[in-house]
């Protein structure tokens, strides 16, 4: 029989909304298996107002204001395990140095669109064109 191991690592998520979560993962896990759990065990607690995203390709984790590659693992993106409190110590200072990493989750709201851009990507200076029949869209891109 094989014992389940311990995760090493706790990381404690944190929406843009304020909301938080705790979720224990390996040290070996990368960022990608890290989204990928948490958009499947997407926590009840956040349905009603940051429902989940559509797929996990639209979360982002950031940690100490940079976005982690999905292929790095976690002790490579600089997320060093986190002291485990044991149950014999009972100590307050203990449980408190037992803080997880807090980890920054960004869902992605807008999509960049599917198409490409209309000319090839070209774009005419100073010229209007108004023989489109499609109305012209802006190009700008806004992150939340």
């Amino acid at each position: 029989m094989q014992q389940t191991k311990e995760p090493d690592l706790r990381l404690e998520l944190l929406l843009l909304s304020g909301k938080r979560a705790r979720v224990p993962v390996d040290r070996d896990d990368t960022v990608r298996d890290v989204l990928d759990r948490v958009w499947t065990d997407w926590p009840h607690e956040w349905c009603a107002t940051d429902p989940p995203p559509a797929s996990a390709t639209d979360l982002r984790l950031l940690h100490l204001g940079r976005f982690l590659e999905p292929k790095a693992t976690l002790v490579d993106a600089g997320l060093a395990p986190s002291p485990q409190p044991h149950a014999h110590e009972g100590d307050a200072d203990a449980a408190a140095d037992a803080r997880p990493p807090v980890v920054h989750l960004h869902v992605r709201t807008l999509r960049p669109p599917d198409t490409p851009p209309r000319g090839g990507g070209k774009v005419k200076q100073g010229v209007a064109d108004d023989t489109d029949d499609e109305a012209s869209c802006c190009a700008c891109c806004i992150v939340s």
